[in-house]
């Protein structure tokens, strides 16, 4: 059976979704349609199999941003109320530590112990090894119980930075990628990141702590009075 290939429409759909940034620029109505349909012209002839004129791009990405920027707009201005009503806390002095799953299963009530007293802890699993991020007071306790042979990586110096956000964070798509973009875009690196609940726990180097925590501070407390975008948070 053969299968039927996608229309000009969807393939600039494709193109575009896989960029936020576009999308953002889209929506906020700074592009100009026609040199960004020559800017692609070459993918999408190339997706297609087939030569595709600038004129029939440029009015697929017009008809995209008529369907695609009002939801857009919706969603992106949930995601301002939630991080409007976010909180911050730093965690200074914490270790990341990658152990082999056998030892933590074999070890797993030491470990629980360790966490009920510890000043910091988070344990999130992998398929074949756990990392545990603690506070570096802490983490002698943790090797005496694994053993130094099963630790397969550890990152010491590390911050913790703790986002308490309301609830709706749970069904609201695209906080977690608003603050890793914003990470991203002013060169910090994330170390561990996890998300519980109603807290977003990011773990980045000690040099890049005092930095993290004023780029997400300016995103809870500074928020322009419509709906945001990333690019109200250049480098």
């Amino acid at each position: 059976m053969r299968s039927t290939a996608p229309s000009i429409a969807e393939v600039v759909r494709r193109l575009i979704t896989s960029r936020p940034i576009l999308l953002d620029f889209i929506c906020m109505d700074v592009v100009n349609y026609s040199a960004l349909a020559r800017k692609i012209k070459d993918e999408v002839s190339a997706l297609l199999g087939k030569n595709v004129s600038v004129d029939a791009i440029k009015m697929a990405l017009i008809r995209f941003s008529e369907r695609a920027c009002p939801s857009r707009e919706e969603t992106v201005e949930k995601i301002r109320k939630i991080i409007e009503k976010s909180s911050i806390e730093l965690k200074s002095d914490i270790v990341v530590v990658t152990i082999r799953k056998e030892a933590v299963m074999i070890n797993i009530d030491g470990i629980a112990r360790l966490a009920a007293r510890a000043r910091f802890f988070q344990m999130a699993q992998g398929l074949r090894s756990f990392t545990i991020a603690l506070s570096k007071e802490d983490l002698p306790d943790l090797v005496a119980l694994v053993g130094k042979e099963s630790i397969e990586d550890m990152q010491l110096n590390q911050v913790a930075l703790l986002i308490v956000s309301p609830t709706e964070i749970i069904s609201t798509p695209g906080v977690i990628a608003y603050l890793t973009s914003l990470m991203s875009f002013n060169g910090i690196n994330i170390t561990h990141i996890v998300s519980c609940y109603k807290d977003t726990i990011i773990v980045v180097k000690r040099d890049d702590a005092l930095k993290a925590y004023e780029v997400i501070e300016r995103a809870l407390k500074d928020l322009p009075p419509r709906p945001l975008h990333l690019s109200d948070y250049p480098l």
